[in-house]
């Protein structure tokens, strides 16, 4: 007999320990959904607003609303927050409004994520969006910087565009020049205005017919955008 009991009693740990792992189930994220998320651009600004809506049967708190702004080579160039730091209703909504600083790296998509404020901090809901390049018309006209300068009878123009999505820059010039057709000694000079287009992060050499010309002025009139950013 007691034989008899050692071998049942080595049978049950056996199959304990045969016997699957029991893991503690995951809570439940509660059901939030984002809606009328949209963009807009002002200035140096990338402004990201919509609306967080608990679908759950039970309030939420203190909420987190991230969103990070992405470049066209995928690289991280900016971010903002917002939150709801107070109770969130079942059913309720609540609008949103985030900032993203721009640089000269602009931004080609950005991720919006929400979150509770407590651990794990693990996203609820996640929301994707991409950016037109036209938008950027407005802030693209003050990144371009343009070189101009006369020498040895001709205008030599340079646009620096970086890696703005640009393929060509017009330049707006505008000369005082010798009359060809007068001589220096008499002092006839006209004004003459020239639109030049420079291709993007390149130069542009304009032969003036005169050795004896003056730089007025000189800025970005227009330029020519990218078809899409991956061109």
């Amino acid at each position: 007999m007691p034989r008899l009991g050692t071998l049942v009693l080595v049978a049950c740990l056996l199959a304990l320990a045969a016997a699957p792992e029991t893991r503690a189930a995951a809570p439940l994220r509660p059901p939030i959904l984002f809606s009328e998320v949209a963009h807009a651009i002002e200035g140096r600004t990338l402004t990201v607003t919509g609306l967080v809506r608990n679908l759950g049967r039970q309030p939420l708190a203190r909420l987190v609303i991230d969103a990070s702004g992405f470049a066209p080579s995928g690289e991280l160039v900016t971010a903002g927050s917002d939150g709801v730091p107070w109770v969130l209703g079942p059913g309720e909504s609540e609008r949103f409004s985030i900032a993203m600083p721009i640089s000269r790296r602009l931004v080609r998509e950005y991720v919006v994520q929400v979150a509770e404020s407590t651990p794990p901090f693990t996203p609820i809901t996640t929301v994707r969006r991409g950016v037109d390049v036209a938008l950027y018309r407005p802030l693209i006209l003050s990144l371009i910087r343009l070189q101009a300068q006369v020498q040895g009878g001709s205008l030599l123009l340079k646009a620096d565009t970086e890696d703005l999505p640009v393929t060509h820059v017009t330049a707006q010039v505008t000369l005082l020049l010798t009359n060809v057709l007068g001589s220096i000694l008499t002092d006839q000079f006209e004004a003459a205005t020239l639109r030049v287009d420079v291709p993007a992060n390149s130069s542009q050499t304009i032969f003036l017919g005169t050795l004896h010309a003056l730089l007025l002025s000189a800025r970005v009139s227009d330029f020519r955008l990218r078809s899409a950013w991956s061109d």
